[in-house]
């Protein structure tokens, strides 16, 4: 597959720029990190990616032919199905056993039968990105993946999705300098 390269995207919000002539190239078979303050765009790039929002002006090249799972800003769980159950809706091809092992290094065996609705904050955000990255993709459009987590548990996500991203696409948005140094990508844009 091809690099992804964004040329001069614009995006308007009820006449605010929301990005303002963004271009950039994300090399395919590597993790980039995309960094900015809160507010700055980070989210509307990822949706224009994902399909859920166009450009107004501006193209995009490389994403014709890929499959892409994504971790959005909000968790997107079934609140009714368990934990287990919302990571197999997206691959029906995994075994619950093998489901509960890949659970397991994320330390979320306890909760595998729980209901999504009665998990932690912390929780459902590693099941959200287990979720994510299960998925059989080639890219990953990644939100603020390690939001809500604790050091303890933000280091184990963060070495889980550097493992198993090893070789694929992957943008990775955060404000965090510390988790963008734990991921070290082969390229980090700032805006």
């Amino acid at each position: 597959m091809s690099d992804i390269v964004l040329s001069h995207i614009s995006k308007v919000f009820d006449g605010t720029w929301v990005l303002d002539d963004f271009s950039a190239i994300f090399p395919d078979g590597e993790i980039s990190v995309i960094m900015a303050p809160s507010g700055k765009g980070k989210t509307t790039l990822l949706r224009i990616l994902e399909g859920f929002e166009q450009p107004d002006k501006g193209t995009i090249s490389g994403l014709s032919g890929r499959i892409l799972s994504a971790v959005f800003q909000d968790n997107c769980l079934v609140q009714s199905l368990s934990a287990w159950k919302n990571i197999q809706i997206v691959n029906p091809a995994m075994t619950k056993q093998e489901i509960f092992e890949e659970m397991e290094k994320l330390s979320l065996g306890r909760c595998r039968e729980e209901k999504a609705e009665t998990l932690s904050g912390g929780e459902k955000r590693r099941v959200s990105l287990l979720r994510a990255l299960l998925y059989p993709a080639d890219t990953y459009l990644l939100d603020e993946p390690f939001n809500a987590l604790d050091d303890q548990r933000k280091a184990e996500a963060i070495s889980y999705t550097r493992k198993h991203l090893s070789g694929k696409t992957a943008l990775l948005v955060t404000h965090s300098q510390e988790e963008a140094d734990w991921m070290n990508p082969a390229r980090t844009i700032r805006f």
